[in-house]
């Protein structure tokens, strides 16, 4: 089973939750942190229009006020590289240890 969990799972408590309830050991979750300098996001958010998503300015920063980096290991994606070459990090990460 594959399941990406979205920034909504932004503290170690929830984390935690969904692996103890899915019964996943270490090797069976990977955190992808998605970093990405505040201006650029900023841009991003601001240009929005008729998206799918309902985060917005305010949602950035109520979110970023309670994020929790995770205390195991994880990912470090920045944003701002083609998805591609993200994605091939990743997967090399994950797949190569």
């Amino acid at each position: 089973m594959n399941c990406i969990l979205d920034a909504t799972f932004n503290r170690e408590r929830s984390r935690r939750e969904v692996k103890n309830k899915l019964a996943l050991d270490s090797s069976q979750l990977q955190i992808v942190e998605c970093v990405c300098p505040e201006d650029v996001v900023l841009a991003i958010l601001r240009a929005r229009k008729g998206d799918y998503s309902d985060a917005d300015v305010s949602v950035y920063k109520k979110m970023e006020k309670i994020y929790e980096l995770g205390r195991e290991g994880h990912i470090t994606a920045d944003t701002t590289k083609p998805s591609k070459n993200n994605a091939k990090e990743i997967a090399d990460t994950i797949l190569l240890g």
